[in-house]
Parts: C-alpha cells; sequence; structure tokens
C-alpha cells in the first residue's frame, strides 16, 4: 500500500502515481504493507440463489394468517360483548383483512411476480374502498377509485404475460 506526500491518501501498489495529485508528486511506502491479494488463500465459496427478498414459506403464511384470523375473532367478539351489534369492529376486521391481503398472502405463492402483487394489491384496497362506501349505503363513488385502480393492475400483467410468450 502507498500514500500520497501531499494529500496523504492511501491506494493500491499497482497504481502508478497519486490518483488526486498527478503523477509530478513523490510517493512513500506506508511500513508494514505487504502486497496481499483481496483474495483469501482458503476460500469458502458460498452459492445462493435468491429469487427476490421475500422466502416463500408455507409455515410462516399459516402462522401469520393464525394471528390474523385470531385478532380478528378477538377484535369481533370484543364489540359483540359491548353493545350486542357490530359497530366499530366491522372496520377493524377488514383494515386486518386487507393486511393479510397485501403482505401475508404473497407467502403462500412460491412463484408471485410482481403484476400479480399489483393487481392482487389493487383488488384488495377496491374491495376496503367499496366496503367504505357500503357502509354509507349505496356505491357512489368507490367504483371510481376501482376502475382507476383495476384497469391498469390488468393491464401490467397483460403486458407481462405477453412479452413472457
Amino acid at each position: 500500500m502507498r500514500q500520497c506526500d501531499r494529500c496523504e491518501i492511501f491506494f493500491a501498489d499497482d497504481e502508478p502515481y497519486c490518483p488526486l495529485c498527478g503523477p509530478e508528486y513523490p510517493l512513500k511506502e506506508v511500513e508494514g504493507s505487504q502486497k496481499r491479494s483481496p483474495y483469501s488463500q482458503n476460500p469458502k465459496i458460498i452459492r445462493l440463489r435468491v429469487k427476490s427478498l421475500i422466502v416463500y414459506d408455507r409455515h410462516i403464511f399459516f402462522i401469520f394468517s393464525a394471528v390474523c384470523l385470531l385478532v380478528i375473532a378477538i377484535t369481533l367478539l370484543v364489540d359483540l360483548n359491548s353493545d350486542f351489534h357490530l359497530s366499530w369492529s366491522r372496520y377493524a376486521a377488514v383494515v386486518i383483512l386487507l393486511f393479510w391481503l397485501l403482505i401475508i398472502l404473497p407467502y403462500a405463492f412460491s412463484t408471485f411476480r410482481s403484476c400479480h402483487y399489483l393487481l392482487l394489491a389493487a383488488l384488495s384496497i377496491s374491495l376496503f374502498l367499496s366496503f367504505v362506501d357500503l357502509q354509507q349505503g349505496s356505491l357512489n363513488w368507490a367504483w371510481i377509485i376501482s376502475l382507476g385502480l383495476i384497469i391498469p393492475a390488468l393491464l401490467n400483467c397483460l403486458v407481462f404475460y405477453i412479452k413472457r410468450t
């Protein structure tokens, strides 16, 4: 390893001159440095093939699904015990179901592509908005937003499968 006298940066031995100062400034060897390989003498090569950041494991899917169902059941029971009809717990149950659809359901599939996830997200959010709109009595505005979400997601999947074939 060598060091520049002017700017005192360190760089590799095979560099002919300082990359910052140029060839007109002298170089000095750093004590205790020796030419060494950047690789270990006994390399242990571990190769992993990772298709995506999500590790598909059915056990994770079933555990998280059971936790979501348990939370939904507890939420509904707490609301029913308080005044014998469902009031606020409907919203909490639907939000947990939306969480399950968007976050946990992809763990159930080993080949879940981004276009599938986009379509699932569009459908899930559309169902959630339709639920919120139906709580007011009718579908007034949710279908417009739903079409705006679902049509581009469907087109994305179509383009993906046309390019694939």
